[in-house]
C-alpha cells in the first residue's frame, strides 16, 4: 500500500522471474491496457491495481500480472458498491483521495481521521491541499523535501493550486484507506500536522493548526500543550 507506479516499476524490475518484468510503466500507461482492466478512458493504471500479497508461477507474463491485481481492485470496490453509491461519488474519486489517505498516513488506525479531513474540506469546497499531490507532479525526479516553489507550481495533480482532486490517484491504495474514504471518522477537523512520531496532531481551525505547525514542524517539540477546545 502506498507504491506509485514508479515504485511499483523498480519492484518488478528486481523480480527477473517475471517476463517483460521491466514492461511495467509502459502496460500501466497503454490505453489498450487500461481498457482491458475496465477503466477505458482513464490515463493510467496508478491507483487501479490492488496493493496484496500474490502467488504466480515462474515466468508469468508482466500483463497477467497486472490484471490479477487489477480484477483483484475492481473485486475490492465490488464488495462496496453501495457504500460507493451512497457516497455520491463514483469509483474514480474514492480511489483518488484513498490515495492521499494511503500517501498522509503510515498509521493504519489514522485513516479514518485523514479521511474525516479531506471529507470535511470536500463538503466545505476547501481544497484539499494534500503534499503528496505536489511531490506526485514531480515524479520520477523529484527529490529531498517539498518546497514553497513546489507548492505554487501549477500541474495536474496539485491540489494546491487547484480545486477538486487530482487528474489520477496518486498511488495504489489498500483496503483500509478505501474505508477510510467510506467510513470515515465524524469530526470537524480541517487540518493535521505530523508530530514527527508517526502520528498527526488534529486541528479544527487554522490558527489551532498553525501552532501546532510551529510546535511540531518548526520547534521541533513533542509534547502536546495546545487547548484549544
Amino acid at each position: 500500500e502506498g507504491y506509485n507506479k514508479f515504485d511499483s516499476a523498480e519492484v518488478f524490475k528486481s523480480l527477473d522471474w517475471i517476463e517483460n518484468n521491466n514492461s511495467f510503466l509502459k502496460i500501466c500507461d497503454d490505453p489498450s491496457f487500461i481498457n482491458d482492466i475496465g477503466w477505458k478512458g482513464m490515463r493510467s493504471c496508478e491507483g487501479l491495481l490492488f496493493p496484496s500479497t500474490y502467488s504466480f508461477e515462474k515466468g508469468v507474463q508482466m500483463e497477467a500480472v497486472m490484471k490479477r491485481m487489477a480484477s483483484q481492485m475492481n473485486s475490492v470496490l465490488n464488495r462496496y458498491e453501495d457504500d460507493i453509491k451512497k457516497s455520491g461519488m463514483d469509483k474514480y474519486e474514492v480511489l483518488k483521495i484513498a490515495s492521499l489517505i494511503e500517501k498522509e498516513t503510515g498509521v493504519r488506525e489514522e485513516q479514518p481521521l485523514i479521511g474525516s479531513v479531506f471529507m470535511n474540506r470536500r463538503r466545505l469546497g476547501m481544497k484539499y491541499q494534500s503534499d503528496p499531490t505536489v511531490i506526485y507532479g514531480f515524479l520520477p525526479d523529484f527529490e529531498g523535501r517539498i518546497r514553497r516553489r513546489h507548492l505554487v507550481t501549477d500541474h495536474p495533480w496539485s491540489t494546491y493550486t487547484r480545486y477538486g482532486l487530482p487528474v489520477t490517484p496518486i498511488c495504489f491504495p489498500g483496503e483500509g484507506a478505501i474505508r477510510g474514504v467510506l467510513f470515515p471518522d465524524t469530526t470537524d477537523y480541517l487540518y493535521f500536522v505530523s508530530t514527527k512520531k508517526g502520528y498527526h496532531y488534529f486541528s479544527r481551525s487554522l490558527r489551532e493548526h498553525n501552532a501546532a505547525v510551529e510546535h511540531y514542524q518548526i520547534k521541533g517539540l513533542k509534547d502536546t500543550p495546545f487547548n484549544f477546545r
